[in-house]
């Protein structure tokens, strides 16, 4: 099986946009498996909720790479085609005019559903500002924001309860000295348990804030076939007054790589599908020691 760190990749023309990608894919995987089967956080109403969202985007995630393998496997063919096309518009002297327009209304219609595709894969991912959808990346935004709000809480908590324990509660020595001791006890508990929560937010936002970064680059990869085929078809839409040389030129450095790309997107996500589903089935273990594995 293809490690996801190889993007196949000894070739030299491997397209920098997709280097490293087999990578970050494996680190988004690993976060969304922290975030969803290793973090115990109890008595939390914010962060139950945060959990139960997380693992909610991360199946939409899953439906996501599985709608776009089969999309991804029609554009590697449909860059071929670019490619065919860009072969005879070079080539004057075997193919006519009425060649190249046929090839041109063919390759336009193909480009024109490509175009309405490969945009709706890329708003899975993030909408249009103003739109009253949210996609991937704004649903993990929004769990990140509301992160941020929750540790400004924990922290003001902690300074109250650090207070709080060394305050003597009650009236008369003897009822003071035993409220202190009892509340002492409580006190130091409630500290505790918020302290052992904070060092578990600080991991579970360290992940997602991983996660948004390859989804990221996700975004960055469709929004890429998105624009090559915008450029394509307002090209092609100017039929006989296409400038052949500039046309020629443009279309084949935007069309190059398509293929090698969409090569490393299926291999990496194919396997990103697989280890996600063996994933699923091994036995969950609570995290621990979050301080040594992860850092502060």
């Amino acid at each position: 099986m293809t490690n996801l760190n190889d993007n196949s990749s000894n070739d030299n023309d491997t397209p920098v946009s997709m280097i490293d990608f087999g990578k970050g894919m494996q680190t988004m995987m690993e976060s969304f498996k922290t975030c969803t089967e290793r973090i115990k956080i109890k008595n939390s109403k914010v962060m139950s909720h945060n959990i139960k969202e997380t693992k909610i985007i991360r199946d939409i995630f899953r439906e996501f790479v599985k709608d776009s393998l089969k999309f991804n496997g029609h554009l590697e063919n449909y860059s071929l085609d670019v490619l065919f096309f860009v072969k005879c518009f070079k080539d004057p002297n075997n193919y006519s005019d009425y060649d190249i327009s046929i090839l041109c209304e063919d390759l336009l219609e193909k480009s024109r559903n490509n175009y309405e595709q490969s945009k709706e894969l890329k708003d899975k991912i993030r909408v249009e500002e103003g739109s009253e959808e949210s996609g991937i990346y704004d649903k993990l935004i929004k769990i990140q924001n509301s992160l941020l709000e929750h540790k400004t809480n924990i922290q003001n908590e902690i300074k109250s309860d650090k207070k709080s324990a060394l305050v003597p509660k009650g009236g008369g020595l003897i009822s003071a000295c035993s409220r202190y001791i009892i509340s002492l006890f409580f006190d130091v508990k409630d500290l505790y348990l918020k302290l052992e929560e904070s060092a578990m937010v600080k991991v579970f936002d360290k992940n997602i804030s991983s996660i948004i970064v390859e989804i990221g680059k996700i975004e960055t990869f469709w929004d890429m076939q998105v624009k090559r085929i915008e450029y394509l078809i307002n090209n092609l839409q100017s039929g006989r007054n296409i400038k052949r040389s500039r046309i020629v030129h443009n279309l084949e450095q935007k069309w190059k790589n398509v293929e090698k790309e969409c090569q490393i997107y299926n291999r990496v996500m194919k396997e990103l599908l697989v280890k996600d589903g063996l994933v699923s089935i091994m036995t969950r273990t609570p995290l621990k020691n979050y301080d040594a594995d992860f850092g502060e």
